[in-house]
């Protein structure tokens, strides 16, 4: 049983299906199935079974996987106790990121950062912004980079603010706004909970929606091609856009903002490669 074997019971029990496992772990399904099967053999036990929502623990496999994710835990502490003798940093550094974050602004800070210290590694972990609040609690990651304000009361910098803005083709007047077509997406709710919350400030009507969309990179690709509006963070437009950009206001004229901010623990800046990374966006 090795460290490889902790991350997987760790991640079927998240997941509950082995293709996922795979595809998080970066190996394929055959053997995530080969291992468990080695490991209750190596045991004699019975981990995992099929149930109707999927992969489910037996009790054994219960049992066992409690007490694997004290040892990995443990062993991670010890390896990264031991990364922090060097005196240049050195190991893995994880990461969790708002989707947008990962793809707008992470590459550039790694891209710094590496050159001042090439031998850091990176595990890159994106999501919704509660998941990643949620993992860097966890402990799951060193540091957390998240979009809007969430209840964190430990250590947490601001990156960046942007305005949230209306994008479209071509310029719309604020009063006729409701009658032109709008493009939604699936984000944070609490975005989402800004954008309507201004709506209702301003007009009397629902938005007339004529798209749906899963991600806001997709829903730019429609708006690009005329296909409506949309309300986001200014973050996501391309430098070479030919969006129009109206940032929306409070009613006293104040552009309303969407902050990125890191948070993690105080107490892992006893980390060096932790402690340099937090250095580094300090000085951005």
């Amino acid at each position: 049983m090795d460290f490889k074997d902790f991350e997987i019971l760790k991640a079927i029990h998240e997941e509950g299906n082995l293709t996922k496992v795979g595809n998080r772990l970066f190996i394929s399904q055959p053997t995530v199935t080969h291992r468990i099967k080695q490991l209750e053999k190596q045991l004699e036990i019975t981990i995992i079974k099929r149930g109707r929502k999927g992969v489910e623990f037996t009790d054994q496999g219960l049992y066992l996987l409690k007490h694997s994710e004290k040892l990995l835990t443990n062993m991670r502490t010890l390896q990264e106790n031991l990364w922090n003798l060097e005196e240049e940093p050195h190991g893995t550094l994880r990461i969790g990121a708002s989707r947008s974050a990962a793809l707008h602004l992470l590459p550039e800070i790694l891209h710094a950062y590496s050159h001042k210290h090439p031998n850091v590694s990176y595990t890159i972990t994106d999501g919704f912004n509660k998941e990643i609040i949620q993992s860097v609690y966890k402990d799951d990651v060193h540091v957390g980079i998240v979009r809007g304000d969430h209840h964190w009361t430990d250590a947490q910098l601001t990156l960046t603010e942007e305005r949230i803005c209306i994008l479209a083709t071509e310029k719309i007047p604020l009063d006729q706004l409701p009658n032109n077509k709008r493009i939604l997406y699936q984000t944070d709710p609490y975005l989402t909970a800004i954008i309507d919350n201004w709506w209702r400030d301003q007009y009397k009507q629902p938005p007339s929606v004529s798209i749906t969309t899963s991600t806001m990179e997709i829903a730019q690709k429609f708006c690009e091609q005329g296909l409506g509006y949309m309300i986001a963070p200014e973050m996501m437009i391309p430098r070479d856009s030919r969006l129009t950009i109206q940032p929306i206001q409070t009613e006293n004229g104040e552009n309303i903002m969407w902050p990125t901010r890191l948070v993690y623990k105080q107490q892992t800046t006893d980390l060096n490669l932790v402690q340099k990374f937090v250095e580094h966006i300090k000085k951005l």
